[in-house]
């Protein structure tokens, strides 16, 4: 009897086995993780200049043209015509 249950030797060298396949997936996860964390960071610095740029470009291009900056999730600042 263990935990409220009953359970051959098998068993029991089955549930640890799940315990060590989780704890590895886990980490497997993580260390994934960690690199794409990694990879995002050496990369979004030139990703955010480049969508800055894009934005003004858009703006300065299409700005009176409201359908089209919709088009590109952007609004004509108020107060313009």
């Amino acid at each position: 009897m263990l935990a409220g249950g009953s359970y051959t030797p098998a068993e029991v060298a089955t549930k640890l086995q799940q315990v060590a396949a989780l704890r590895t997936d886990v980490n497997t996860a993580k260390a994934t993780t960690k690199a794409k964390l990694a990879a995002e960071k050496a990369n979004m610095p030139a990703l955010h200049t480049l969508m800055g740029a894009l934005v003004t470009y858009v703006k300065a291009s299409y700005g009176n043209a409201p359908d089209v900056l919709a088009d590109f999730g952007m609004h004509r600042r108020r107060g313009h015509r």
